[in-house]
């Protein structure tokens, strides 16, 4: 809902927000093709469930409810008592039915410890969308939809609602093993261990400037593209803003006589996904 929030106040095309949708739900996708054989889960039968979840767990300024998607693998846990619970916290994957597929080695542990195993999706993510097809239309009484605080209340009611007497794991990587920490850090009597893998913590709002990593790649530009290289880097932003035609062909000198609105937003979606990792590796 942050996100939104700021498409909002910079007027951005609904065009773009259809595009994210489609990359939110579409990311397995284009992910899978890179996982090796035999780096992939073996043929996992989870099962699909759905949790009634309220759209906001902080106020009442959105009484309804939605249903958030999860997957359950009971196979290992059918035979014991007090069995555990390990509990991949979804994050930014997209359509999370294939995420297991990435993250074997951890149904391997879950087969040894006799573990039940929950794959849970990430509130406005996949399947999980509270507003169902007007879920991503911008509205400004949808911002603190969107947090961490609401996502760590969705996977504590389903986390309660699946253990079993045994401990409770949480893991994953990058934006997944935040939440996963988090999980622990947060709900310390609920969730026993937790397995974070690259997982940024200090950039929790109120622990350090959420902003720290883009200025380091500001500053990676300035030192060795030029001081004068990131404001020509903010104009051309401002260009596709303002959808000036004619200065984008002057920049970009495209073949095709014609550019359509829907190719020059490519052009910019693909200028901001190159932006940070051309910083990083700078």
């Amino acid at each position: 809902a942050g996100d939104l929030a700021l498409f909002e106040q910079a007027g951005a095309d609904p065009r773009l927000m259809r595009g994210w949708l489609d990359h939110v739900q579409n990311m397995p996708a284009h992910l899978m093709h890179d996982v090796a054989p035999e780096a992939q889960a073996k043929n996992y039968r989870f099962e699909v469930r759905w949790f009634e979840q309220p759209i906001d767990h902080v106020n009442r300024q959105h009484g309804g409810t939605f249903r958030q998607r999860y997957f359950v693998y009971t196979n290992f846990s059918s035979a014991e008592l007090n069995f555990p619970t390990f509990v991949f916290c979804g994050a930014e994957q997209g359509d999370i039915y294939l995420e297991w597929q990435r993250f074997g080695f951890m149904l391997e542990v879950a087969r040894e410890h006799g573990a039940k195993v929950l794959y849970l999706e990430h509130r406005f993510f996949g399947r999980s969308l509270p507003f169902g097809d007007e879920t991503f239309n911008v509205r400004s009484d949808r911002v603190g939809l969107l947090s961490l605080e609401q996502s760590m209340a969705d996977y504590e009611a389903i986390i309660r609602a699946e253990k079993g007497d045994g401990p409770v794991l949480t893991y994953g990587g990058s934006l997944s093993g935040t939440l996963a920490a988090m999980m622990r850090i947060e709900h310390p009597s609920l969730v026993d261990m937790a397995f974070a893998s690259s997982a940024p913590l200090l950039g929790v709002d109120g622990v350090a400037d959420p902003f720290a990593w883009r200025k380091r790649l500001t500053d990676n530009f300035a030192e060795l593209g030029g001081a004068d290289c990131p404001d020509l880097v903010r104009r051309a932003f401002r260009a596709f803003a303002r959808r000036n035609a004619t200065r984008l062909r002057e920049a970009f000198r495209p073949c095709e006589s014609e550019v359509s609105v829907a190719q020059w937003d490519a052009v910019l979606g693909m200028a901001w996904q190159r932006l940070e990792m051309l910083g990083g590796f700078s």
